[in-house]
């Protein structure tokens, strides 16, 4: 007997997508897996190369146009002929269709047709995005709200990275998301946790994004004494982001800060080199909704990586923190207010906090939430056929 079949697609690069890495490793054992997107996710899962148009400026216009006017079902129908699908791709039999992101789903649904369930996985909350840009509220914010309305109610399952995200979704379009699965990192069952040393050495990675503020982090060193130094390893994915990283260095040397710039490393060797580290910090001001309900991959980085953890008070981070016992939470959104957080600790407080990371590892990691992703698709496939008779 052949195995079940899942389709998963995602407008991405899938071979360096995280999420769609860790739902590929859950579900591959037991099914038969194919992608759509636009890389492979490795050599040995078929995946249908997806062109996906690009955001360049005739489209934003046509987009706007067609949001304006009331026809975006036409523009969907637009972007669609741009995708180069093969047509096999819809007579193919499919037992359940994953979807990563609101994007994709209207794919999902046509190929399924009604005929196998399926699960839309929306990780962020997509109509709020990048709302502190007015560019993107202007080309983007309305087509996101309009494909959460048309699409959303005929999905079979939603998905979800935080209970405030799904909160916002069943609130404003009245569907309801029925699990959270986490950003987690995958467990480390090697690492164990380090006690401080002389200088405590605290760090940050990530994208560079100047969204993100991470000159917060370097104005919190001047509340900071000597013995503290911060380590910021950051990504830059284009000229924007480098030219970002070049001020931020600009600001450490102005500001005569124990500042340090590291290079990226791959993202599955990131826990391990971060160990070597005190604590974990993240200092997000709430610009826009999304970075309020922040939960990021680096968030369970730092504590896989068995950090303690120091936070702005942004809810989801802070409940975690607050119940696991791995770390702090600042009164506000200052430099100073997590500075002075941190100031407070001592280097037995900083130990106990990493090792309660290293007792919630498992708790709070991908390989957990692996059999939540095993269970949905087992339980989806099962199901289905009882539902639509």
């Amino acid at each position: 007997m052949h195995k079940k079949r899942i389709l998963v697609i995602a407008f991405s690069n899938l071979h360096k997508d995280p999420r769609v890495i860790r739902q590929v490793k859950a579900l591959e054992n037991q099914y038969d897996l194919y992608t759509i997107g636009i890389t492979p996710i490795n050599n040995t899962i078929p995946n249908l190369l997806l062109k996906y148009q690009r955001n360049n400026i005739f489209w934003k216009l046509i987009r706007l146009l067609c949001s304006i006017s009331g026809r975006l079902d036409s523009y969907l129908r637009i972007v669609s002929k741009q995708y180069i699908l093969k047509q096999e791709i819809f007579a193919t039999k499919f037992d359940l269709i994953l979807c990563n992101d609101i994007d994709s789903l209207p794919l999902g649904i046509k190929i399924a047709n009604a005929k196998v369930p399926v699960w839309a996985d929306l990780h962020e909350y997509s109509p709020r995005e990048f709302e502190n840009s007015f560019l993107w509220k202007l080309f983007y914010q309305p087509y996101k709200e309009w494909l959460c309305k048309k699409f959303l109610v005929s999905a079979n399952y939603i998905t979800v990275v935080c209970k405030g995200i799904a909160n916002e979704y069943e609130n404003k379009f009245h569907v309801k998301t029925q699990e959270v699965i986490t950003n987690a990192s995958f467990y480390e069952e090697k690492l164990k946790p380090q006690f401080p040393r002389d200088t405590i050495k605290l760090i940050h990675h990530g994208s560079a994004m100047p969204n993100r503020k991470i000159e917060g982090m370097i104005d919190m060193m001047t509340f900071l004494k000597k013995d503290y130094a911060l380590y910021l390893m950051l990504v830059a994915n284009g000229q924007p982001q480098i030219d970002y990283i070049n001020c931020l260095k600009k600001k450490a040397i102005q500001l005569r800060v124990n500042v340090y710039f590291l290079d990226p490393v791959p993202t599955m060797e990131i826990a391990s080199i971060i160990n070597r580290y005190d604590i974990g910090v993240y200092l997000l001001e709430p610009v826009g909704f999304n970075e309020l309900y922040a939960l990021p991959n680096k968030f369970f980085e730092f504590l896989q990586a068995r950090l303690c953890l120091a936070t702005s008070p942004n809810p989801e981070m802070a409940a975690i923190i607050k119940e696991a016992s791995i770390g702090i939470v600042s009164d506000d959104y200052s430099p100073k207010s997590i500075a002075e957080s941190i100031a407070k600790l001592s280097k037995d407080k900083i130990y106990e906090y990493k090792c309660n990371a290293s007792r919630e590892a498992w708790n709070y990691s991908a390989d957990n939430n692996m059999i939540v992703i095993q269970h949905i698709a087992n339980k989806l496939i099962e199901e289905f056929p009882k539902i639509i008779q």
